[in-house]
């Protein structure tokens, strides 16, 4: 018996049913070895052969499944971008001056005659400076940091397993020594 798609697609002939409730498809009523009606039919559809007519065949549909392969887009991960203050202690050197008093004496030689001097008390104040380190702050920019997302493209071998339906048509044929099966 050869598979082929129905080409006639007639229904109510001999050999044949109604289409099947719930697949649609046309299966050939069942049929007994002990059937008189057998020998018949396979006449008829001899005869029908010769004259190049075609008989309605059993159709099966073989299915199997394809595997599409995509991506979909999850979030993997997140990342936070946080500033903060910190302290570190510097030092630097810097140079400073301050004033010292350094008194100086020399004695007075001769004093001419008629020179009249007093005695009196007096005071004088005299004004010293030093320099003092003095620590001024500013912000000042150095770095500019810019964050952004950069897509990388990689290969990901994925696996999954596929079904397939096969058919197999086996023929029955009654031998001279009681009979056998054979696949075809």
């Amino acid at each position: 018996m050869a598979v082929r798609p129905d080409r006639t697609k007639q229904t109510g002939q001999a050999g044949q049913t109604a289409p099947d409730a719930q697949t649609g498809r046309t299966m050939p009523e069942q049929r007994t070895r002990t059937d008189a009606r057998t020998d018949a039919r396979t006449d008829a559809r001899t005869d029908a052969r010769a004259e190049g007519t075609e008989e309605p065949l059993t159709e099966i549909v073989r299915c199997e499944e394809r595997i599409h392969v995509g991506t979909e887009r999850h979030e993997a991960g997140r990342v936070r971008v946080r500033k903060w203050i910190e302290t570190e202690m510097v030092e630097r050197t810097v140079p400073c001056s301050h004033d010292e008093i350094k008194i100086d004496r020399e004695a007075i030689g001769d004093v001419q005659p008629g020179t009249r001097v007093t005695i009196t008390e007096d005071d004088r104040e005299i004004v010293l400076y030093e320099e003092r380190p003095v620590v001024t702050k500013e912000a000042v920019p150095v770095e500019r940091v810019r964050i952004r997302t950069e897509r990388v493209a990689d290969e990901q071998t994925v696996r999954s397993e596929l079904r397939k339906e096969r058919v197999e048509v086996t023929r029955e044929e009654e031998k001279a020594a009681g009979g056998g099966r054979k696949k075809t």
